[in-house]
This record gives C-alpha cells, sequence and structure tokens, in this order.
C-alpha cells in the first residue's frame, strides 16, 4: 500500500485548499495511507486545518517575510524527515524540498501561474514562484486542473512529460441539482427576486469592484429584484469602493463555515475573475443546478464548456443583460439544465479513475 503525505500551507476557505483535501479524501478512500501535514506561519494561524500533523515555521517581524522565509527554506527544511513513499505538495512554494533524490517521491499541485503574470498582485509571492518554478523539473508529477495550466507548464524549459490534470471532482449527486432547479423557480416565481452569489478572495485579479457595479446597476429593478451575496473578506481598499457605491441590493458574507447553504438559498453564480487556474465556485454553482455567468476567458470557457453563459470582462451592459434574460423562467430553465449537465463531467467516478495515475 503506497503512503502518502499530504502537505498543505492554505487555509481551510480557499479554492486551493478545497481542491487538494479532495485529493487526499479520494486518495484515503482508494486505500491508501494517506496522513495531512499542514504547515503553519505563526503570525498567520486563523483558518488552518490541523490535520494529522502540523508544522509551525519561525515568526519575524513582516508577515510576508515570514512566510517567504517558512515556505522556501524552513518548512521544506524540517519535510525531509517525512517518510512516506510520496509527498504530496500543494502548492509550488514547498519545491525546496524536492532536492536530489526527493524528487522522485514528489508529486507538487500548481493551481496556475498567476504571480508570474500581469495579475500577480504581490511582491512576495512573484519572488517565491521565480525561485519555484525551476525546480519542477525535479519532480515525478505535477498536477493542474485544466488544459490552460498545462499548456503554461509545457511552455517552460525542462518541463513536459510529469504534468497531469486532475480536475476537481462534484461532490453532490444529480439529485441536488434537480432539487435546487425546482425550488429556485418556485422562489423566483413567488418572491420576484433573483439572488446572485460571488464567492471570492478579495485579491485585485477576482475583479470585486466589477460585482459592486454590477450590483448597483441592477439596484433599481423591481420586477424581478436582484438580489446580490458576496462571500469575501473584504479589504480597506474594497470597502472603500463599497462605501463610495453603496450598493442597496448588495449583503457580504465575511466567512462562511459551509458555503452549501450559501449556494443552496442562490439563483445564479458569477464569476467575473480576470484569471484563473480553474474557478471552483463554477464548478458548485454548476453543480446545485444553477446558470453560471463568467467572463469570456479561455480557463472560464474550458471549466464551463456549453453549460456557461459568457460576457466581455468589465461589460456591465452585457452582463445586466444576461441577468435580466434569466428573469424569463424558459430561459433560466434552460441555462440551469446546460450548468447541471455539464457538472457531471466532473464526476467523482472519472475523478476516482484518474487519481491513482497521480501517484504510479
Amino acid at each position: 500500500m503506497t503512503s502518502i503525505a499530504f502537505v498543505s500551507g492554505s487555509k481551510l476557505n480557499d479554492g486551493i485548499f478545497r481542491g487538494n483535501f479532495q485529493v487526499y479524501r479520494a486518495a484515503k478512500e482508494l486505500g491508501f495511507a494517506a496522513s495531512w501535514v499542514q504547515c503553519i506561519d505563526p503570525s498567520d494561524r486563523e483558518g488552518s486545518y490541523v490535520g494529522d500533523q502540523s508544522i509551525v515555521g519561525r515568526r519575524l517581524l513582516i508577515p510576508s517575510v515570514e512566510q517567504g522565509l517558512n515556505r522556501l527554506w524552513v518548512f521544506p527544511g524540517r519535510l525531509q524527515t517525512l517518510s512516506q513513499d510520496r509527498v504530496f505538495l500543494g502548492d509550488p512554494t514547498f519545491l525546496g524540498f524536492a532536492k536530489g533524490t526527493q524528487g522522485e517521491r514528489t508529486v507538487v499541485h500548481v493551481h496556475d501561474l498567476r504571480p508570474l503574470t500581469t495579475y500577480g498582485d504581490r511582491w512576495d509571492t512573484r519572488w517565491m514562484f521565480r525561485y519555484a518554478i525551476p525546480r519542477l523539473r525535479t519532480v515525478r508529477r505535477i498536477m493542474v486542473h485544466t488544459q490552460f495550466v498545462r499548456t503554461a507548464l509545457e511552455s517552460l524549459p525542462g518541463v513536459r512529460d510529469q504534468v497531469y490534470v486532475l480536475p476537481p471532482h462534484s461532490e453532490l449527486s444529480p439529485r441536488v441539482a434537480e432539487d435546487h432547479l425546482r425550488a429556485s423557480k418556485e422562489r423566483l416565481a413567488r418572491d420576484d427576486e433573483v439572488k446572485v452569489l460571488y464567492v471570492a478572495t478579495d485579491r485585485p485579479y477576482k475583479n470585486l469592484g466589477f460585482f459592486f457595479r454590477l450590483a448597483k446597476a441592477l439596484e433599481s429593478e423591481t420586477h424581478p429584484r436582484y438580489q446580490f451575496t458576496l462571500v469575501s473578506r473584504l479589504r480597506n481598499s474594497s470597502e472603500a469602493v463599497l462605501r463610495r457605491l453603496r450598493p442597496t441590493n448588495l449583503a457580504i458574507l465575511p466567512f462562511a463555515p459551509e458555503v452549501s447553504p450559501v449556494y443552496d438559498h442562490s439563483d445564479v453564480v458569477v464569476f467575473p475573475s480576470l484569471y484563473e487556474g480553474f474557478g471552483l465556485p463554477m464548478l458548485e454553482g454548476m453543480s446545485f443546478g444553477m446558470p453560471v455567468i463568467a467572463n469570456s476567458l479561455e480557463p472560464m470557457r474550458e471549466v464551463l464548456g456549453d453549460g456557461g453563459l459568457f460576457a466581455p470582462a468589465q461589460d456591465i451592459p452585457a452582463w445586466k443583460e444576461l441577468l435580466l434574460s434569466l428573469s424569463d423562467p424558459q430561459r433560466y430553465d434552460s441555462a440551469a439544465r446546460r450548468a447541471a449537465e455539464r457538472s457531471r463531467a466532473y464526476s467523482t467516478e472519472r475523478f476516482t479513475e484518474g487519481l491513482p495515475g497521480l501517484f504510479a
């Protein structure tokens, strides 16, 4: 029986964490001896999963420097004691671990290459990626969620044959989508209100300002009304934009321990992000049988296929028109059913079949 140590530095509400945790849980169900190792920065413990083993890094006065030091050197050094057959690194900033023969047993998840693009908004993460990415050529496998990321990685020197595409899977049964569609249609008819949801961390590339402006653009609609919900802990800059716009039809949930109830009480998922490696909320929306509107970008089109609705980034009139069109019961029903059908491409069975090859 192959033993696997899953190493994570992400928080419970991060999409990267949820994608990695799916792999961990499926590996255990398939009979792998899987254990979870959580690496924690002392100044940023909140929201960390404890797991089977915790490794606490060194404390420094500057959090960004603390994170960089721990991920590039402290954590990789302390992980050298792991004795499992395979070590799954939850992101490439831990690649200092894969030196010498360690690379032969290392599998690393690369969610995307955003820190190296114009959408990279943190100097410390860009610095960590520039250090880590050349070390990808030393590992056994590289897990990615989309062909979009695979293509980007295969353009790097020395990286090709080890890239393995394993998209996340929907954890909901098709029955959930059917029940939700029926409930949404009844709610739309009864309350004359469309509930629009966006789940995102507050980072510039997530385009929260656009979501605020979209809510404001639909504020005056009354038949039906449009109620917007954002699940995100806002930064000061986003709060300033919100105070300036003051949309009365927007609610902010700083944190949702369980996102399923939030999806369950929504009717449409929007995803105006400017860059993604996958975009888990899009899959979650489709799995609930909801129409999903996303930016017309390559990774979004790959994930949603013909199950999504698309509009150009920053085009408020185009997004507004799509949302208004969904007030028509027939259009809503058609879009929701296409989304639910597309979600079946991300079945648990397909995910389980593909997982053993990742650790072969």
